[in-house]
């Protein structure tokens, strides 16, 4: 029986295999703990960005997940599955960006930080990582006690 993923038809053994792809992808994503590996999986996953784009979002990803004592892996996990890594993604319900940030989220933290906000300010990886890995520290800081 064949099923559909975004709106395409595909048969078993093509399911099993993207499974398997994806696999391997959040494989490599656990195994990432430094810099170097890190800018590699992000060259890997953004093809045909410039060089300067990705070492800029490796590093803001990177310093963030330390200062913010959000696990690497977590995050990079995160962007695979909400975006696939396309900086210009929106869901159905408009959320934007790699981490798929929804707009009321946003906004406290862009303006608290500082940026410009305009309609597309989640379209910016640097803007959207900023914002996602904050969202998630707060969260984890507010409800951390709920958990085992």
């Amino acid at each position: 029986f064949p099923v559909t993923i975004r709106g395409a038809w595909f048969g078993w053994q093509e399911v099993k295999e993207a499974r398997r792809e994806r696999s391997l992808i959040l494989e490599n994503i656990a195994r990432v703990n430094r810099k170097g590996a890190l800018q590699e999986l992000v060259s890997n996953r953004l093809k045909n960005a410039p060089v300067e784009q990705v070492v800029s979002l490796s590093d803001r990803i990177y310093d963030l997940c330390q200062m913010k004592k959000i696990p690497l892996h977590l995050i990079l996990g995160l962007i695979e599955v909400e975006s696939n890594w396309d900086i210009v993604a929106t869901s159905p319900v408009k959320a934007k960006g790699l981490m798929q940030i929804m707009t009321a989220t946003a906004k406290p933290y862009v303006v608290r930080d500082g940026y410009t906000w305009t309609e597309k300010s989640l379209y910016d990886p640097l803007l959207n990582v900023t914002v996602g890995i904050s969202y998630l520290a707060d969260l984890h800081e507010q409800f951390m006690e709920l958990l085992v």
